[in-house]
C-alpha cells in the first residue's frame, strides 16, 4: 500500500517536471541536441525504465523539387536526295522507229514450166561405159523412142516429142579420134528424131540424116571424153517408132 502511495506521488511529480521543462522557453528550438532531464526518484525502477529519451522534433528536409525533363532534341530524318531524271535532248527519238509492214505481192504465181528434157534423170534404157577404139563398133541398143517432151522449146531445128528421160547414156573416153557418130535406124516406116546433150552441155539436134534418108544421125567431130545423154523422138506425141541406136567411131557405119 505505501509502495503505490509513493509510486503515485512519484508519477505525479515527474508529470510537473516535465511540464515544468517544457514552459521554460518557447523560442525556437536550438537545431542541437536537448538535454534530456530525468529526475532520479529512489526506489523506482520501473519509473527510470519509463522515462526514455525525448527527441526534439525534427525539422522534415527540404526536398529539391525534381529537375525539369529536358527534352532531347529529336534529330531530322535525312531524306536522300531523289535523282532528277536525265531528259533527253529536244528531237531525239526515243521509240525505235517502226518498220511498215511489205504488202503481200499480187502477183499472180508463175506458171508452172511446161515439161522439159531432164538429162539429170536415170536414162530409161541404161548407161554404157565406151573407150576409143572400142569393139565391136558399132555399139548397138534396141529401144522404142517417141514420148510426150516437145523438145521444140530447144529451139535450133530441135523437133520431135520424146521422153524427159534420156532414152540412152554413153560415158565415152576419148583419145585423138576425129570422129563419134551416133544414129537410129526405125525398124518399120516410122520417122524419127534426135536430140543429144554433150559433155559441155550443148544440145544437138538431128531430123534427117544429110537430107537422103528419114533416119536420123548426128556426127561429133573431135569428141571429149564424159556423158552423151541421148532422146530419140517421135513426129506425134503419144506414139513410139521401134528401132536401133548405133554408136561408132569409124565412117563407113552409117544410117
Amino acid at each position: 500500500m505505501r509502495h503505490e502511495t509513493r509510486l503515485r506521488s512519484s508519477l505525479a511529480l515527474v508529470s510537473i517536471t516535465l511540464f515544468g521543462s517544457a514552459c521554460v522557453s518557447i523560442g525556437p528550438v536550438a537545431s542541437g541536441p536537448v538535454p534530456t532531464v530525468v529526475p532520479t526518484i529512489p526506489g523506482s525502477t520501473a519509473v527510470a525504465s519509463a522515462l526514455a529519451t525525448v527527441a526534439p522534433p525534427t525539422t522534415p528536409p527540404i526536398t529539391a523539387p525534381p529537375p525539369t525533363p529536358t527534352n532531347a532534341p529529336t534529330a531530322t530524318p535525312t531524306i536522300a536526295p531523289t535523282a532528277t531524271p536525265t531528259i533527253a535532248p529536244s528531237g531525239t527519238p526515243t521509240n525505235a522507229p517502226t518498220a511498215t509492214p511489205t504488202d503481200a505481192p499480187t502477183d499472180a504465181p508463175t506458171a508452172t514450166p511446161v515439161e522439159q528434157l531432164n538429162f539429170r534423170l536415170d536414162p530409161t534404157y541404161g548407161l554404157v561405159e565406151l573407150a576409143a577404139g572400142f569393139v565391136p563398133d558399132p555399139h548397138s541398143k534396141e529401144m522404142l523412142a517417141g514420148g510426150s517432151v516437145d523438145a521444140s522449146y530447144l529451139g535450133d531445128g530441135c523437133r520431135g516429142f520424146a521422153t524427159s528421160a534420156p532414152d540412152y547414156s554413153v560415158r565415152y573416153t576419148a583419145d585423138d579420134r576425129a570422129l563419134l557418130r551416133l544414129y537410129f535406124l526405125a525398124s518399120d516406116d516410122g520417122d524419127a528424131t534426135m536430140i543429144i546433150n554433150d559433155p559441155e552441155g550443148q544440145w544437138l539436134c538431128s531430123d534427117d540424116w544429110d537430107g537422103t534418108t528419114r533416119d536420123p544421125g548426128i556426127d561429133i567431130t573431135e569428141p571429149q571424153s564424159g556423158r552423151y545423154d541421148i532422146w530419140v523422138g517421135s513426129f506425134v506425141s503419144g506414139t513410139t517408132v521401134d528401132g536401133v541406136l548405133h554408136v561408132t567411131e569409124l565412117e563407113s557405119n552409117q544410117p
